[in-house]
């Protein structure tokens, strides 16, 4: 509020996640969780830092906070459990989503409408992007297994599930115009996003497509676009390479 900084998360490959406030040129370290994500700090007018947390826990906290001051003047609490995404507005009201980053979901088909049609496999705990083959026959997703995400494929003819990657830290799948090949990221720890594909069906090797995030593929299958991180290691710049030939990228 009126010009006193801007707040934001840390994410850090190695070690806690910290809320952080840059103001008047400085940045200042607010509060910090071991072991915790942290996710959406906002201001409140009632003097508090909201924020979202989970896994432990997980819900809507607040941090007792001085605008003046620029610190906090307590310690966290939690405020509404299993929720997500406040929006904070004046009388000290805020506004939030029912439901945690680590609950279990759904796939659902649904009308263009809206309306449900029925349900896919069981609810389980799925990163909210989900792929559809061209074909419309299967369904991939990255699911959370004992902590590791990784791509699932669901077979709607053979109602079967099965596992296609072991990376441990799978996003966003996206499939190749003749359905034989998944492109996704991969974020091992403490290296750069990386781009893979692999065999819808499971066999062969996992391809290696080098340093980039979130591929998809033209639709005559010879175009990968993809985003890439800048030199200063902030910045995403839309690229695309052939996937034939030198496949040097293009800006």
């Amino acid at each position: 509020p009126e010009g006193g900084g801007i707040l934001f998360v840390v994410h850090r490959t190695d070690g806690a996640d910290t809320i952080e406030l840059y103001s008047n040129g400085a940045r200042r370290q607010l509060l910090q969780m071991e072991g915790q994500v942290l996710h959406e700090p906002v201001f409140s007018p009632t003097g508090h830092v909201l924020f979202g947390r989970y896994p432990t826990n997980g819900g809507i906290w607040a941090l007792p906070f001085s605008l003046d001051r620029r610190e906090p003047t307590g310690e966290p609490f939690l405020v509404v459990a299993d929720a997500i995404h406040p929006a904070a507005a004046g009388a000290g009201r805020f506004a939030y989503v029912q439901g945690s980053e680590s609950n279990t979901s759904q796939l659902t088909w649904l009308t263009k409408s809206g309306e449900r049609l029925g349900q896919v496999g069981e609810a389980r705990r799925f990163y909210p992007i989900a792929a559809l083959s061209p074909d419309g026959t299967r369904i991939t997703v990255s699911e959370n297994n004992e902590g590791e995400w990784d791509l699932w494929l669901y077979d709607l003819e053979r109602d079967t599930r099965s596992r296609l990657t072991f990376d441990g830290e799978t996003w966003v799948p996206s499939w190749s115009p003749d359905g034989k090949s998944l492109f996704y990221s991969s974020t091992p720890t403490g290296v750069a996003p990386q781009m893979k594909r692999v065999s819808a069906d499971g066999s062969g090797e996992t391809e290696d497509l080098g340093v980039g995030m979130l591929p998809s593929v033209s639709a005559d299958g010879r175009v990968l676009v993809y985003h890439q991180i800048g030199e200063n290691g902030n910045s995403l710049m839309i690229e695309s390479r052939s996937l034939e030939g030198d496949g040097e990228p293009t800006l």
